[in-house]
This record gives C-alpha cells, structure tokens and sequence, in this order.
C-alpha cells in the first residue's frame, strides 16, 4: 500500500523547524528596525542643522549677532517654522522613533561664538 503524504513525525519536525529559525530571526530583525529609526533620527536631526546653516548663512545680517557688548557667545533659537517657512526645511517633520509629527514651534539653537568667529547648533525633541 503506496500512501501519498507526510506522517506526523515529518510535520512535527518542519514545525520544529520553522519555529527554531523564526525564533534566531525575530530578534534580529527587531534589533536592525530599531537601528534603522535611530539612524534615521539622526539623519534627521542633521537635515534640520543643516537647514539651520542655510537659514543663518541666508539672514546673517538681520539676526541678532552683537559681539560689541563683551559677551563671548551669543545664543540664538531658531523655530522649526521659521525653517519651513524659508523654504529650508518641508513638513511634516516626522520624528521616526515615535512616528509622531514633531511640533513646529521646537527650536534650534544657534550658539555663535564671538572668540572664534563659529556658529554651533544644537537641537533636541
């Protein structure tokens, strides 16, 4: 008698199988997901510096920059609006660890140092 088909034992080892591979994967792929959103926050986190620079290089005569009174640094906050609005930055800004939209009124802080004569930026949200 010739039957076609898997036994038991041979469907229980392809589970087993199948379950020892999904269990060395899953780890894996959660950790390389959660690498890529802290690679993509930085990234984002250096777009919006890098459109700070444009911003400041574009208006560096209307800001605020005074090393006349003594000060050694002077800081200055640009909003994420300002940004948009000068055409530097697009929205939404999506921050991709959260997947939440990032608030438009966050700054970016410009610290420009009168000794040196160098712009800093400094961001956080």
């Amino acid at each position: 008698m010739n039957n076609k088909g898997f036994t038991l034992l041979e469907v229980i080892m392809v589970v087993a199988i199948l379950g020892i591979i999904t269990l060395i994967l899953v780890p894996n792929v959660i950790t390389l997901i959660e690498k890529n959103k802290e690679k993509e926050y930085e990234n984002l986190k250096n777009n919006i510096i890098l459109a700070s620079k444009i911003y400041v290089s574009d208006n560096m005569y209307d800001l605020p920059i005074d090393c006349s009174k003594g000060d050694n640094t002077i800081t200055i906050e640009i909003t994420l609006d300002d940004l948009v609005k000068s055409g530097n930055l697009s929205e939404p800004i999506i921050n991709p660890r959260t997947q939440e939209e990032i608030l438009l009124n966050n700054k970016v802080q410009v610290i420009y140092d009168c000794v040196n004569k160098k712009f800093s930026y400094n961001i956080e949200f």
